[in-house]
């Protein structure tokens, strides 16, 4: 009987986490098109001033709501809200919200953490096509087009030129910079809609080929 309530308990938790985070972070920041919940933060207008300027280059994919940022207090909680993910944020698709974990606002704001602005660049992205899409649907997303469609509309990615993808090394930072390359070229050279771009099947092998054949018989 007693495991059958801890497991009940367990269930509970879990729903809550899912559907209603709100119900462990009560505060909430009003940001534009985002509700920001918090716990115990500052400088909030200036990551909400970080949010609207990434969320414009985005508004193809605007919904007719508003859309939930959780930013958690202690690692601990992070880990509970993202069910144990490693990343800087997670996209929980159930609730069709983010999490953040726990960081230094303050800091990364003054010292102009590049890689702290992409990581909130693909976490809107990711936020506003979990609920633009169907559910499975989004899940269904090849990971090179979210990866490279958010550093294409960014262009964070500041190490490479065109021509290096003549030479591909094996590191992370250079597949995302390959899978920007492609989704330019699908983008611009093919005029790709990207409202159609994430859902359509698309070989990335095909189109990486037709990609390098270009730049790289210059």
């Amino acid at each position: 009987m007693k495991k059958i309530i801890i497991f009940l308990i367990l269930c509970v938790i879990f729903l809550l986490l899912c559907l209603h985070p709100e119900f462990f972070l009560r505060n909430k920041y009003s940001c534009s098109k985002f509700d920001i919940h918090y716990s115990n933060i500052q400088e909030l207008q200036n990551f909400c001033d970080l949010i609207e300027t990434v969320s414009e280059n985005y508004s193809r994919f605007y919904s007719n709501k508003n859309y939930d940022i959780y930013i958690t207090s202690s690692v601990f909680s992070y880990k509970l809200f993202s069910f144990f993910s490693n990343n800087l944020f997670n996209i929980n698709p159930i609730g069709g919200y983010a999490v953040i974990s726990p960081f230094d606002m303050k800091g990364m704001f003054l010292s102009g953490d590049v890689n702290f602005k992409e990581n909130i660049n693909e976490m809107i992205l990711r936020l506003l096509l979990v609920n633009k899409f169907e559910k499975l649907e989004y899940l269904s997303f090849d990971e090179w087009k979210i990866k490279g469609y958010s550093k294409y509309i960014s262009g964070e990615i500041q190490e490479y030129i065109p021509s290096d993808i003549c030479n591909p090394v094996n590191s992370k930072k250079y597949n995302d910079f390959e899978n920007m390359v492609v989704v330019k070229y699908l983008i611009e050279n093919k005029n790709y809609n990207p409202l159609n771009f994430f859902a359509d099947n698309i070989s990335y092998d095909v189109y990486l080929k037709e990609t390098k054949s270009i730049i790289c018989r210059n």
